[in-house]
């Protein structure tokens, strides 16, 4: 279980994963110390993963109508909309 905001930004959720990653590499930390840094990294990272998941749905181009279209490699796309090349 997540003890983070699940709103939190990538920015901030990679910002805090740096700090526990830092403090994994530099800290003498316990081993229970070291395992909580552990779960919170996973926590982390889960999030920044979500994130860019989300970002990447967003920026999907996607035909009026249809499915990704994956054949499209160009990138010569108007307001979403997919252009066809004679």
């Amino acid at each position: 279980m997540s003890t983070f905001d699940p709103g939190l930004s990538y920015e901030a959720a990679l910002q805090l994963l740096d700090q526990r990653l830092r403090s994994l590499e530099s800290e003498n930390l316990s081993l229970e110390q070291a395992l909580n840094a552990v779960d919170e990294a996973r926590d982390l990272l889960r999030i920044c993963n979500q994130r860019l998941e989300e970002a990447q749905r967003r920026l999907e181009v996607r035909p009026p109508g249809g499915e990704p279209n994956s054949d499209q490699t160009d990138g010569d796309q108007t307001n979403g909309e997919a252009q066809v090349q004679v």
